[in-house]
């Protein structure tokens, strides 16, 4: 498992920086000067995490490089057979949601359940962290990419085009994918290392929060239609909430043992002492004891009768 998540970490940012190599040559400004701007995304991110109790994660470097990677490489392949489905039944309205959705989140959640099977141990919450930052690393190199098209689309300066892209996806609607594949992730994450779970359980609450995170991408991909503005709203309130109240919940359940951890590393000795002080004493082991046989204590009996006598 270790050595195909290696490979395809490998492959599939090999794919990803040769696009963006053929991507240079059309404007190598807009490329260079994006990877500021996902280093900020990213960084933002991390600092807010390095504030939670939630840090000690295995292979959360892979999860960056898997959504930057092999899902980012990959989505467009899988879409392709879904978007000419939708065009040849005239689904204009269908196209951005199911071409844009279920390929992304599939290889986003697989990603996680390749991580967490590379991992020996593990709790829930590290499905919901490793979802993040497959969610971030995915996140930041479709905006290089969207940032490339309006560069090029914008009639002035390809500067200008990808700023103001850049500035666009970062304020409506930030951490897109971030939020949606940590929901995903957090029902792996429960799959796997839940131990009150029946086999059914684990695929009915992985399966669940995926088509939870899919419902939210799914919405916020509908293109147009009447009330958009307001759905966007009733999206956004959604998919943050859900993803704060989870996020929290278990910032609060770790944070809780950990109190209780140090509490107990932390008792002073002389509670300890005086604890073994009172402790009633072991009983005496019946081995232990030496009887006499009933030979020799009749003759110590008989001994002091003779001594009296004389």
């Amino acid at each position: 498992m270790k050595r195909f998540l290696f490979l395809a970490i490998i492959g599939g940012m090999a794919g990803v920086f040769f696009q963006l190599g053929m991507e240079s040559f059309l404007t190598w400004q807009a490329v260079f000067f994006s990877i500021p701007f996902a280093i900020l995304q990213i960084g933002l991110l991390w600092l807010l995490w390095q504030c939670t109790p939630l840090k000690k994660v295995d292979y959360l470097w892979a999860g960056l490089l898997w959504g930057g990677g092999l899902a980012i490489a990959l989505a467009p392949v899988l879409a392709k057979p879904i978007q000419q489905i939708v065009e040849s039944l005239d689904w204009p309205f269908l196209l951005a949601p199911l071409a844009g959705t279920w390929p992304e989140e599939l290889l986003k959640a697989m990603g996680v359940v390749i991580i967490l099977g590379c991992c020996s141990r593990g709790k829930p919450w590290w499905g919901l962290i490793i979802g993040a930052s497959i969610g971030m690393g995915f996140e930041a190199v479709e905006n290089i990419y969207y940032a490339i098209q309006g560069a090029l689309d914008h009639p002035d300066a390809d500067a200008t085009g990808m700023v103001s892209t850049w500035l666009g996806r970062m304020i409506m609607g930030p951490y897109l994918h971030v939020c949606c594949t940590a929901l995903s992730g957090w029902g792996i994450g429960q799959a796997f290392f839940r131990t009150d779970l029946t086999k059914r359980g684990r695929w009915a609450i992985a399966l669940g929060w995926f088509f939870i995170a899919c419902a939210i991408h799914f919405v916020w991909n509908w293109d147009g239609g009447s009330f958009a503005s307001l759905r966007l709203v009733l999206d956004a309130v959604v998919m943050y909430g859900l993803t704060g109240y989870v996020f929290l919940s278990q910032i609060r359940k770790v944070s809780r043992h950990r109190v209780i951890r140090q509490a107990i590393a932390q008792r002073p000795d002389s509670a300890r002492s005086f604890s073994a002080q009172t402790r009633p004493p072991a009983p005496v082991s019946l081995g232990s004891l030496t009887t006499a046989s009933p030979s020799s204590s009749m003759s110590e009996v008989s001994s002091d009768i003779s001594s009296t006598s004389s």
